[in-house]
């Protein structure tokens, strides 16, 4: 019988100084994977982490260049006049959360789509904003009478355009997304916000009020339309079909529902405010929140996300929930002394960055900077019940903070604006405990871990605030801003040194063994 030829193997089957370096140890053992592998996985880790980088500092870089219009600008414009623009913007928010976000979020979601399905998510977000713009355009002067405020209206016609504007861009946005391409995002982000910004800052200087806070915002909508959308090498094709829209809302309509009750929990304190006290109040709590909003993006985005990454990276770790419990401490022991700082000073920094007009912001800027630190310690939770797809419980809370904003604020909103503040603040950390019991029962354990974990950064700050009250510093804003936070950060750092220290080595420990074990690349 004639032998058969010998196959050719490339590469070898069995390359003993090869495959034991791989770990395997005989020609029995499975083969070895491939070498390119490891090249294309380090360079996809190096992509992600590259992306992430990208993501937040284009966050950071048009949040901060939108301040500082808003700071440039505040000082030439009336509250009131921001008040109408913040109403207005509301507006359109809640229905671009509506007919937008939904369909948007189903999009990314997609693991790899098609042409076809970018062109008609494409096609019905274009549809859905424009059919939302008309209808905000001509419900304008309704809204206006609503609220008893009938300068609003010619504004929130105006505003009204950057709904379609918005459903122009926000599928190429994804587009971009999806291929990590975040340097794209980020350069034609920052271009808009420094057209936007700068017009506003000009036409305020012209005398030209709320218009140009109107403009400011028109002209960053038709700048990242014209760079997202005209610049760009993927052309969508518009193919509206009505049965694709409504099955693509079908799909989309519990994230509407979880849109809306977030933008409830979150927003519905600007309405009240304004239906209650009016424009100028309005303005005057909006730029209180304005700031922390710029606070939370930049603080609890980008410190929040590398602390996570430290502290819950690689399959040793243990389990998730203890991972949860790590985070809890360690970003409280970053996000406590930051916005608790924050919250005592939150007057000498409105009376820093604006002016006499808007000191009655100070107040509200120490409750609102409590609110949002609840927020960020809320945000580990979520995504800790997001990931353990505990989605019921989380709607739960979500609903029960809606629910609550619409019973307690408008009570409140009849007394001040400081009132919806302490509302705000109130229930956004009844929201966090009602997110802590509902993790620790679906372990079943205990919330008292958790409230463990809160307990050591929660300390510092009660030392921190201790020390503010008991050591009265009377001086300009600038001086004290210059000399009372390293003091306050001192005595928060010596406090939980001296309560926690077991805790604090514990978790050093964790980060070197995390660092070390960090892949290269």
């Amino acid at each position: 019988m004639p032998k058969e030829p010998p196959a050719v193997r490339s590469p070898p089957l069995w390359d003993p100084v090869r495959d034991r370096r791989a770990g395997r140890l005989s020609e029995l053992d499975p083969p070895a994977a491939p070498p390119p592998a490891a090249p294309a996985a380090r360079l996809s880790a190096w992509a992600v982490g590259k992306a992430a980088l990208w993501s937040v500092g284009n966050a950071a870089t048009s949040q901060g260049l939108s301040l500082l219009a808003f700071l440039i600008t505040a000082r030439i414009i009336s509250p009131a006049a921001f008040g109408l623009v913040a109403i207005a913007t509301l507006i359109v928010e809640v229905s671009k959360r509506l007919v937008v976000e939904p369909l948007a979020i189903r999009l990314m979601s997609l693991p790899d789509p098609s042409e076809d399905e970018y062109n008609e998510f494409f096609s019905s977000i274009v549809l859905l904003s424009g059919l939302g713009s008309a209808a905000i355009f001509l419900l304008a002067y309704p809204i206006a009478w609503i609220l008893r405020e009938p300068p609003l209206a010619p504004v929130v016609e105006l505003i009204a355009v950057v709904l379609f504007g918005t459903g122009l861009w926000r599928s190429h946005e994804i587009w971009y997304s999806k291929r990590f391409e975040y340097h794209a995002l980020a350069v034609r982000s920052s271009i808009a916000s420094a057209f936007g910004g700068a017009t506003g800052i000009g036409m305020a200087l012209a005398g030209f009020g709320v218009w140009s806070l109107v403009a400011q915002q028109l002209v960053s909508t038709a700048v990242t339309v014209v760079l997202l959308v005209f610049l760009s090498p993927w052309r969508p094709r518009l193919r509206f079909h009505l049965g694709h829209t409504r099955r693509h809302l079908g799909s989309a309509r519990h994230l509407a529902l979880i849109n809306v009750l977030n933008f409830v929990g979150y927003e519905a304190d600007v309405f009240f405010i304004t239906y209650y006290l009016g424009s100028t109040a309005a303005g005057i709590y909006s730029a209180a929140k304005r700031l922390m909003l710029a606070a939370n993006l930049i603080i609890v985005s980008s410190t929040g996300s590398v602390i996570l990454a430290l502290f819950s990276r690689g399959s040793e770790n243990p389990a998730a929930y203890q991972r949860l419990l790590n985070s809890l401490l360690v970003v409280g022991l970053v996000f406590f002394p930051v916005f608790v700082g924050l919250s005592l000073l939150g007057t000498d920094v409105i009376a820093l960055l604006l002016n006499k007009k808007w000191l009655a912001s100070g107040a509200i800027l120490s409750i609102l900077a409590l609110s949002t630190l609840g927020q960020g310690m809320a945000s580990l939770v979520t995504n800790y019940l997001i990931a353990a797809r505990a989605d019921r419980q989380f709607t739960a809370v979500v609903l029960g903070g809606a629910v609550a904003t619409v019973c307690v604020l408008p009570l409140l909103a009849h007394v001040s604006a400081r009132g919806v503040a302490f509302g705000v603040a109130a229930i956004t950390w009844s929201s966090l405990v009602a997110l802590c019991i509902a993790a620790a029962a679906r372990e079943g354990r205990s919330v008292l871990a958790m409230l463990k974990a809160l307990a050591l950064p929660a300390a510092g700050a009660g030392a921190m605030t201790a020390a503010y009250l008991l050591l009265p510093f009377h001086a300009a804003p600038l001086l004290r801003l210059l000399l009372l936070p390293p003091l306050l950060l001192a005595v928060f750092a010596v406090t939980v040194t001296l309560l926690g220290y077991p805790e604090m080595k514990r978790l050093v420990s964790i980060a070197r063994r995390r660092g070390r074990d960090a892949p290269d690349g």
